[in-house]
């Protein structure tokens, strides 16, 4: 299991992120929460996974692949951003 300071830093992270998806800010949000839980699962993947597991933490682990998984499709996969009114800037 990460230490507090992990699990206290991305819980602050994801909710920033969770807010900026509320406020219409579609593309940061789920950019931000991707960009994120793969930063976790590349720090504590092999250490939640290596025996003697716990259950708690495979559980984040399997909570933060999924979240990886949904907001990255969202940002990857079902976005196109050449109709963005941010990079349609006419000068």
């Amino acid at each position: 299991m990460p230490n507090l300071f992990w699990r206290l830093g991305f819980t602050w992270v994801f909710a920033g992120s969770g807010y900026m998806v509320s406020t219409g800010d579609i593309r940061n949000g789920s950019g931000t929460t991707t960009g994120c839980a793969l930063i976790y699962l590349f720090y504590h993947m092999r250490s939640s996974l290596r025996a003697p597991r716990s259950v708690p933490s495979v559980m984040l682990t399997a909570a933060t692949t999924t979240i990886a998984g949904i907001y990255g499709s969202e940002y990857f996969r079902f976005r196109r951003f050449d109709n963005d009114e941010a990079y349609n800037v006419k000068f």
